[in-house]
């Protein structure tokens, strides 16, 4: 697997577990030989992050429930990864709650189908978008996010055809969980700056 394309992966070190394990949320657990502490990898955008782990962390993943341990913050920080692979989309959804719930999306109905059909067609116009993460917060039951969602105009979109252009589109999320599942969010993002950038209408800066 490429390391710097694979969704968020659990390396844990602490005790033997089954080679190539996978588990509920799309994280998996290596064979390691055991060693003093357990050993968190996300990888992604060719940037690796390793934080330590909690030996309970290992017992969990030992009874096939390493999900049950991660944090709010950390399976959307996993979503943001898989977002961005091509490869790995459809675990991003899994993110959802079967009834999840979004406030912000035009024409996007109540359940995880439309929430899917609404991305399908995002990464259809856009096939390299991913979302940078500029402020990632976690309190209670949500997640806050303020990112730029980044990508290249590559079909017709809202009446524009295909620009090639890359575009960054800053906006606002609330993702609220229950069962370290988000069944409710909400969201912002600057629209007009989108279609400024792909050239629906002229800004003009001048003042006076």
């Amino acid at each position: 697997m490429d390391s710097n394309r694979a969704c968020p992966e659990i390396d844990c070190r602490k005790r033997q577990l089954p080679q190539s394990a996978w588990i509920p949320g799309n994280f998996r657990v290596g064979d390691h030989r055991p060693r003093s502490r357990a050993l968190r990898y996300f990888r992604g955008s060719g940037v690796t992050r390793q934080l330590a782990l909690k030996p309970s962390i290992c017992r969990a993943a030992g009874a096939g429930s390493i999900i049950s341990v991660m944090s709010n913050r950390d399976i959307v920080e996993g979503a943001l990864v898989c977002f961005a692979d091509p490869q790995r989309r459809e675990r991003y959804f899994d993110v959802y709650s079967e009834k999840v719930i979004l406030h912000g999306y035009s024409g996007v109905e109540p359940g995880l189908d439309s929430v899917r059909r609404y991305y399908t067609g995002v990464w259809s116009v856009f096939p390299d978008a991913r979302v940078i993460a500029e402020d990632l917060i976690e309190t209670d039951d949500k997640v806050i996010l303020r990112f730029t969602m980044v990508g290249t105009h590559t079909q017709s979109f809202l009446g524009i055809e295909a620009t090639g252009r890359s575009v960054g589109v800053p906006g606002m999320t609330i993702l609220r969980f229950e069962d370290q599942k988000c069944v409710e969010r909400w969201s912002v993002t600057d629209s007009l700056s989108l279609l400024a950038q792909l050239g629906g209408f002229s800004v003009d800066h001048r003042r006076g």
